[in-house]
């Protein structure tokens, strides 16, 4: 077996054990793989008035509307929040906080479920030096929907910067 085989079976084995700890499978579970969990992106934006970073797991219709009127606090006539059904749902939220500029955004981009757990895995991306940005506060937001689940939700927030081409 050369020295490049090797490296990709070791490489391949560390890559599982990674995945498995990030969702949440001990080795007595290593027959269970995480399984992808499917999300619908309820609404995002630039501007919510979250001005401190935060993930929030919504449960219930008070809380889902607690949280809508922060998110449109800037708002003088603000649109109803999008209808739930909690009771076949939960909602996932993620909050970059403010930000000095236009450029910045948070995006949810997996969810996986583990035996024990769900790990929501979130984007936030900034933008480089080069960037030509707004000088606008923004607190940038992301708020999908998954199905209902009584397991504890990680959230893995993977940062990020766009390099632009001016």
């Amino acid at each position: 077996m050369s020295r490049n085989n090797v490296a990709g079976i070791v490489a391949c084995a560390v890559s599982i054990v990674v995945v498995m700890v990030l969702v949440g499978v001990g080795p007595w579970e290593a027959t269970l793989l995480p399984e992808t969990c499917n999300f619908t992106t309820i609404t995002e934006g630039e501007r919510s008035g979250f001005d401190q970073p935060s993930s929030k797991v919504i449960q219930d219709q008070t809380t889902w509307e607690d949280t809508w009127d922060m998110i449109m606090s800037s708002l003088l006539d603000p649109p109803p929040p999008p209808q739930v059904d909690f009771a076949e749902y939960i909602l996932l939220a993620h909050f970059m906080g403010e930000k000095p500029s236009s450029g910045y955004h948070a995006a949810f981009s997996e969810v996986f479920e583990g035996a024990n757990k769900i790990t929501a895995a979130v984007r936030e991306i900034s933008p480089g030096p080069e960037c030509r940005t707004q000088a606008v506060m923004t607190a940038p937001y992301h708020v999908i929907q998954i199905p209902k689940t009584d397991k504890y939700v990680q959230f893995t927030v993977e940062k990020e910067t766009h390099h632009c081409q001016n």
